[in-house]
């Protein structure tokens, strides 16, 4: 699949998280930000240019983004449970929840999984065109796993103030396009631009880079 970019920026209300004391000092709410835990990409091609069409990947992955999710709390000591096993988002997605960290995790579920698993499936006799829908963990638990097979990350994080190092989102760019000196200005171009656009502040106005291609390689496939 041809590289490409997608941008991300996850933004919170300044009035929220700006609260100051008298002396300008955070407080409460201004001492909190937003962290993006997980990000889980789903990567699909297909022979049917209809991709809404009975007996395409695209129209089961849509079903089960369109089934309803469980609902996260529930009174009933019966299924208390729910609450710390976690629970479905929809057909495609579901939460895992640590209490003890506090934190909750996104999760593929089986049944996207059998249709998209993390790696193509091997093309056979009867079958020589599998399914070509891979799902893949760009972020996973704040940090940028790399894909295996590979030796880059798939994704990053923009630098937010303009005088900031920007030789990670240069090196990124570059993974992207390919080693380049045009690559690597980019990266730093691009980054300068975001950061003041959206007024980066590392806390709660943030912004990512995703590259949504996919080496579609024998190192990055298992060998199939």
């Amino acid at each position: 699949i041809e590289s490409g970019l997608m941008t991300l920026v996850v933004t919170g209300d300044a009035s929220y998280f700006g609260i100051t004391d008298d002396g300008g000092q955070p407080v409460g709410a201004g001492t909190y930000g937003l962290q993006l835990e997980d990000v889980v990409t789903v990567h699909v091609m297909e022979q049917d240019p209809d991709f809404d069409g009975a007996n395409t990947v695209s129209k089961r992955v849509r079903d089960l983004l369109a089934l309803p999710g469980q609902d996260n709390y529930d009174s009933l000591a019966s299924d208390a449970e729910l609450r710390t096993r976690g629970y479905n988002l929809n057909g495609a997605f579901r939460f895992s929840i640590n209490r003890a960290t506090q934190r909750a995790s996104l999760h593929p579920t089986d049944a996207l999984l059998q249709h998209c698993g993390f790696r193509p499936s091997r093309a056979t006799a009867e079958e020589p065109f599998p399914t070509t829908c891979v799902t893949r963990r760009d972020v996973q638990g704040r940090a940028f796993p790399v894909q295996p097979g590979s030796n880059v990350a798939t994704a990053t994080e923009v630098v937010s103030a303009q005088e900031s190092d920007v030789s990670g989102n240069r090196a990124f760019m570059q993974s992207v396009l390919g080693a380049s000196n045009y690559a690597a200005q980019l990266g730093e171009d691009f980054s300068r631009a975001i950061a003041a656009r959206w007024k980066l502040n590392d806390r709660y106005t943030r912004a990512y880079w995703i590259n949504p291609g996919y080496e579609w390689t024998p190192t990055q496939t298992g060998g199939q």
